[in-house]
């Protein structure tokens, strides 16, 4: 069973300054087209203006941490291996920065054709209130480019509103599959197939999937992913794939294939993929102490319980529990191999009797919890 967290218990307690969560939110597609043939950007950025938006929260909270703790953010954008800094804060400006501490990044520029992508970055530090330590955070977007030329059959693949989930927010996030044709988007005839990486998949279930990608299949339902047209049926819509935030853990890839099924180009097969994340608060595992952390004069017990919190509330209570609980004691920083005896080095369940058989001098107790 994977281990899905685990704590542990010292005399000592030591505070770590705090895990943070950032990343940037576009206010209209990261995937720009341009038509070789009209010479034009869709969307263009010169007359609908990219804004994006640094976002920071700290792990086990939804509340934004951008304000007066947080320095003056610096952007940079990459472009061909050069990296600069984007300082102007001029809304005449093609690129110029606005908002609290210069989180909101405007840019009227669309992505040169001679490189077809541009990253933009995020820096700064956040100054933790409790402890006056500073914490650096950096967060990056990219903005891609897809050229179009006539005659020619490409597909393109984004996440319209975005690609990160948050404490199963929102309710779901779509991934569009566009097939452009003859410079523009194609009306005719088309198939989708949808594929979702899954190391458990060793026989292929489709020839354009092959091993490793499940199939699917879904067209209705409010969990998992639900496709808009049926796998490898003829239709004359986009492509579009609904991703409910239970379907995606930590990071989920997906990939879609799709065939034109009409004129001269009908066969011609164009496949695109997209990654969905999943910044879900981690599982946090508290032990407590019914008798306290000393144990005086080789005299006394205590029972320890390990609990779990999740995005401040306490999951896996009783009366059934869902996680598996493996206890391993460490003296001297050194595990006993030989703590339940015959050779066994753990022993398992929620709570933990510990008498003074177990405790030499300054023992410490491990719990991984598994799922």
């Amino acid at each position: 069973m994977p281990v899905v967290s685990s704590g542990q218990i010292t005399i000592i307690d030591l505070y770590d300054a705090p895990s943070l969560n950032a990343w940037v939110s576009a206010s209209q597609t990261t995937v720009q087209t341009y038509n070789n043939t009209t010479q034009v950007w869709n969307p263009s950025y010169a007359s609908s203006p990219q804004v994006m938006t640094l976002n920071l929260t700290k792990a086990g909270s939804i509340t934004s941490l951008i304000g007066a703790a947080v320095a003056n953010i610096k952007w940079y954008k990459t472009v061909g291996g050069t990296k600069t800094e984007i300082t102007s804060l001029i809304t005449t400006d093609n690129e110029y920065k606005s908002g609290t501490s210069h989180s909101v990044l405007t840019i009227k520029t669309n992505v040169p054709t001679a490189n077809n992508a541009v990253i933009y970055t995020a820096e700064s530090t956040w100054t933790d209130p409790d402890t006056g330590l500073p914490v650096t955070f950096a967060a990056e977007i990219p903005i891609t480019l897809v050229q179009l030329a006539k005659a020619a059959v490409i597909g393109s693949v984004y996440a319209p509103n975005g690609d990160i989930f948050r404490n199963n927010t929102p309710a779901s996030l779509l991934i569009n599959a566009d097939l452009y044709k003859d410079g523009a988007l194609s009306s005719g005839s088309k198939k989708f197939k949808w594929f979702a990486a899954d190391s458990s998949v060793t026989v292929s279930q489709d020839t354009d999937g092959g091993v490793g990608w499940r199939k699917i299949i879904a067209t209705t339902g409010t969990t998992g992913e639900v496709a808009n047209a049926s796998f490898d049926v003829a239709v004359t819509t986009q492509g579009v794939l609904t991703v409910y935030p239970d379907a995606v853990t930590s990071a989920q890839t997906y990939k879609v294939v799709i065939t034109d099924n009409a004129g001269g180009t009908s066969g011609t097969k164009v496949s695109g993929y997209m990654t969905l994340k999943d910044l879900d608060d981690p599982i946090m595992v508290i032990i407590e102490s019914s008798g306290g952390d000393v144990l005086k004069n080789g005299v006394g017990s205590t029972t320890l319980r390990a609990r779990l919190f999740q995005n401040g509330a306490e999951i896996d209570a009783a009366p059934t529990y869902a996680y598996t609980y493996t206890w391993t004691r460490w003296q001297n920083n050194a595990l006993d191999p030989n703590w339940a005896g015959a050779g066994i080095s753990t022993k398992t369940g929620k709570d933990l009797a510990v008498g003074t058989a177990d405790v030499d001098g300054k023992t410490m107790f491990k719990c991984e919890v598994s799922k």
